[in-house]
């Protein structure tokens, strides 16, 4: 789960999330990965409501596994990221969505 309070210029900024994902490792080292998560935020000032919104986001993804032991990996993945989103504003609300492509590395432990 993914949660957040933020606090600045006497605006608190709360995200709460989640964001499940599941990957399939081929015996070459290779793998196949998604997530989709799904978030809920609101703004405010000390007085009243500012905004509120919630979003969704897909994210599959392709990488190698790089093993320095049996239980340790380095995992460099390309990944494509699909956000959509809606926010309510005090005077009318808004529809977004934007896609990005990126390219990460994970440390893993496997248990």
């Amino acid at each position: 789960p993914r949660i957040g309070i933020w606090f600045e210029n006497g605006y608190t900024l709360t995200i709460l999330g989640i964001s499940p994902f599941a990957k399939y490792y081929f015996e070459n080292g290779f793998f196949l990965g998604l997530e989709a998560g799904y978030s809920y935020s609101r703004t405010s000032d000390s007085e009243e409501l500012r905004s509120k919104g919630n979003s969704f986001t897909i994210s599959p993804r392709i990488g190698y596994a790089i093993f320095i032991n049996s239980k340790v990996s380095l995992e460099p993945a390309l990944v494509y990221s699909k956000d959509y989103s809606k926010r309510t504003y005090k005077d009318g609300s808004s529809k977004g969505k934007g896609s990005e492509l990126f390219v990460t590395i994970g440390f893993n432990i496997f248990l």
